[in-house]
């Protein structure tokens, strides 16, 4: 069951053995992710890597068929600097990303390149407005495997997640 004011995304996540060549950065976002302990909150700070432009958001998701990671319900806030920084201090696990957007046809992925102690993983991750269209979507050629029903790939996890655990190829 969906929650009250939640929105179901529906979603396919790629595991990539490298980062694609010539991602644009100029609609990229260097991407701070705080998933608060104890809770199922991510409080999320984005800042456009090129350009001034800084967008704070509050989200809580929810996997409303278990162990099915590709429909997730979540709902989002989005807040001030000011409260950003109030939250902020709560004790969290942090997973720092960067993310572009890659064409391939009539299909766009955001393309996420993740720093820190998960520097070389990258994901792809397409969105979509059915279950039709998810299910007769394909596998990308530029994807190693797809991880979308796989926990420890979804954010929350990797943020938990010492790298070495990671399979990357």
């Amino acid at each position: 069951m969906i929650p009250k004011y939640a929105k179901l995304e529906l979603e396919r996540r790629f595991l990539l053995r490298e980062q694609p060549p010539d991602l644009d950065a100029s609609d990229a976002w260097r991407i701070l992710d705080r998933y608060i302990d104890g809770t199922r909150l991510r409080l999320r700070r984005m800042d456009r890597l090129e350009g001034a432009e800084t967008v704070y958001k509050l989200s809580k998701k929810e996997v409303p068929d278990a162990g099915d990671f590709s429909r997730i319900a979540i709902t989002t806030i989005y807040l001030t600097d000011e409260e950003y920084r109030r939250l902020e201090p709560l004790p969290a696990r942090v997973l720092a990303k960067r993310r572009y957007k890659l064409r391939d046809g009539a299909s766009v992925y955001s393309v996420d390149v993740f720093d820190g102690n998960l520097s070389g993983l990258v994901l792809a991750e397409i969105s979509f407005d059915s279950e039709e269209e998810m299910a007769a979507h394909t596998v990308p050629p530029f994807a190693v495997a797809e991880v979308s029903r796989d926990e420890s790939y979804t954010s929350a996890a990797l943020a938990a997640a010492p790298s070495q655990q990671l399979k990357r190829s």
